[in-house]
């Protein structure tokens, strides 16, 4: 099972709260396109496979003059996993690669 984990250090001049936060483990969509260009209209099937989608990042907090906490974001890394696109249009496909 994935768990997000949360590691406060000392890092960049002040204490950074680090994320690694494992977004989607599976997910599959799939649509049916109606793709009416100028030259070119297309009906097609379009599916996303998203397979171990994973974010981390580091933060703090700092208070705000209005009293709110804003996240101050340091660096952000995000990894697609193994996500396809597949597309019924050939053309299509190699577009949207």
């Amino acid at each position: 099972m994935n768990k997000v984990k949360l590691n406060i250090d000392e890092e960049f001049g002040t204490n950074v709260i680090a994320f690694d936060f494992p977004a989607l483990k599976d997910w599959d969509i799939s649509a049916h396109q109606h793709f009416n260009a100028w030259i070119w209209p297309s009906d097609s099937e379009v599916s996303i496979h998203i397979k171990d989608f994973d974010i981390d990042f580091k933060t703090s907090l700092r208070l705000d003059d209005n009293g709110y906490l804003d996240p101050v974001i340091y660096n952000v890394d995000i990894n697609f996993g193994s996500t396809d696109v597949f597309h019924s249009n050939n053309i299509i496909r190699l577009l949207m690669h």
